[in-house]
């Protein structure tokens, strides 16, 4: 989704960003000048002044998160991100975990042909292989399609070329391909199937949905937690170096983890503990490691039960809901897919996955890898 629609230009965009720093600069001091007059000022002073630094620094924070409005290729869009989940979703039926790649170089093969001196990636085993050495393999992605799916597909990677210039084009497809759980795929390709890509309405839909999830995670702190802890969750957020341009904003539904999580915490901060089981099932489902989350609640009833030789009732709830919510994504899931064959195949792509090093992920694995041989690619 360009930003046509605020009637700016590139000139404008440039001479924006020309006085960004000053801007900020001005604002650093205006933000500490602030700080030092409500530790010298009365209480009621000291809650104005707070209250001022905390909206300022919040704005500052949603701009910034919109990059000042000069975005990656001129669009608040990431292509890159969201090539791997609205085709991986759209098109799992014929493209899987490991296919999607091939598919798209014999549509390109078929159109543009800037992938015919290229290499691409095998989702099957993460090596390398030349476009122009597979025609083979091409044909076999291809014949998985029937033909009017062949032809919006290669509609939807033509609308793909058209954002990026081709040597991120080139780049996209050695990535590491589409990684999200049946679950998520299942809600995503609904989506996917009524929302087209190759139009500015339909692209500024799909990047729309996060944006409305997040405010809604946003709202759920205020509720929970109050109306500053909100604005800080804001300023951090936006500040924050993942949702830098090369990771997932601007991206299709990835945010939704985050959301049901967090939402998940201001629930047990509201004694619901019931409803946050159901939305940390639901993150669970989506992305699996936000599990981790139950463990602190999971202690907390073992141990209390260990002293008190009783059940805490709210935590045996957050621990029904939460595993029931799984069972029935899961169930629905091989309902929809008739059999639980996605979720084994996403597993061994996760194994595979987890046994390739990236420069983009975080983790203590990579921790203890960077300071044992350093940085890793």
């Amino acid at each position: 989704m360009d930003m046509s629609w605020l009637g700016w230009n590139g000139s404008d965009i440039g001479a924006l960003l020309s006085i960004t720093n000053p801007i900020l600069a001005l604002a650093a001091l205006v933000s500490l000048g602030l700080l030092w007059f409500s530790l010298r000022a009365t209480r009621r002073w000291l809650t104005v002044s707070v209250g001022i630094f905390l909206h300022a620094v919040a704005l500052l924070s949603i701009a910034s998160y919109f990059q000042f409005g000069h975005f990656r290729f001129d669009r608040y869009i990431n292509p890159h991100d969201v090539y791997h989940y609205y085709i991986g979703a759209k098109y799992s039926p014929e493209v899987g975990y490991t296919r999607q790649y091939c598919a798209s170089a014999a549509a390109d093969m078929e159109g543009r042909r800037l992938l015919a001196a290229s290499e691409i990636r095998d989702l099957s085993n993460y090596k390398y292989i030349k476009v122009d050495q597979i025609n083979d393999k091409l044909e076999s992605c291809k014949a998985r399609f029937s033909p009017s799916r062949w032809e919006e597909f290669k509609r939807d990677i033509e609308a793909f070329q058209d954002l990026v210039p081709t040597w991120k084009w080139q780049a996209m497809l050695k990535d590491k391909g589409y990684n999200a759980t049946p679950a998520w795929t299942s809600i995503a390709s609904r989506i996917a199937n009524l929302v087209p890509i190759d139009t500015p309405w339909g692209r500024g839909i799909i990047v729309s949905i996060d944006l409305f999830l997040l405010a809604l995670m946003f709202a759920g702190i205020g509720w929970a937690f109050g109306y500053r802890a909100m604005l800080l969750a804001v300023a951090f957020f936006g500040i924050n170096y993942f949702t830098s341009c090369v990771h997932i904003k601007g991206a299709f539904m990835r945010f939704d983890w985050l959301v049901t999580l967090v939402l998940s915490v201001c629930a047990a901060r509201k004694e619901r503990f019931k409803t946050a089981g159901v939305l940390l099932g639901l993150s669970t489902a989506s992305r699996f490691f936000p599990a981790v989350f139950a463990f602190g609640p999971l202690v907390l009833l073992v141990l209390g039960a260990w002293k008190t030789r009783k059940l805490d009732k709210q935590l045996v709830g957050f621990a029904a809901a939460l595993v029931a919510t799984s069972v029935l994504v899961v169930a629905a899931t091989a309902l929809d897919y008739r059999g639980v064959e996605p979720w084994q195949t996403f597993l061994h792509k996760m194994g595979l996955h987890n046994g390739d090093f990236s420069s983009s992920r975080v983790g203590f694995k990579y921790v203890f890898v960077h300071f044992l041989i350093g940085d890793v690619g």
